[in-house]
């Protein structure tokens, strides 16, 4: 027979619920009734863990991306000229002599809607 318990121990609690263990005995603990088993083991019952954390998803929780947010916005691309005496990108223009330069600018300018 395969189950899963239904009383999670003190210790596995935080994991069951994906926070730390400071997080939880400070945040979560005081708000869970405890079930004590002999001396000191220390259990949560698994509805009530369950319980708390659907609370806290409906306070705290957000709206997931829908399909539309997960696309990617697509702009038309942007023809740029490779300037010739330009060597690598993001190179420096300093050495474009005046004419070019002008022609350069003209040239992206007139492309542009």
């Amino acid at each position: 027979m395969n189950f899963s318990p239904r009383v999670i121990r003190h210790k596995d609690a935080p994991t069951y619920l994906g926070v730390n263990i400071n997080y939880f005995d400070r945040n979560i603990r005081p708000d869970l009734p405890e079930i004590q088993f002999g001396q000191q083991m220390i259990g949560y019952d698994k509805i009530d863990l369950d319980r708390w954390l659907d609370d806290y998803k409906a306070r705290n929780g957000r709206p997931g991306k829908g399909k539309e947010a997960k696309k990617p916005i697509r702009q038309k691309s942007k023809e740029f000229q490779v300037l010739s005496c330009v060597e690598k990108p993001g190179g420096s223009t300093r050495n474009l002599e005046a004419k070019e330069f002008a022609k350069a600018v003209k040239r992206a300018i007139t492309t542009r809607r």
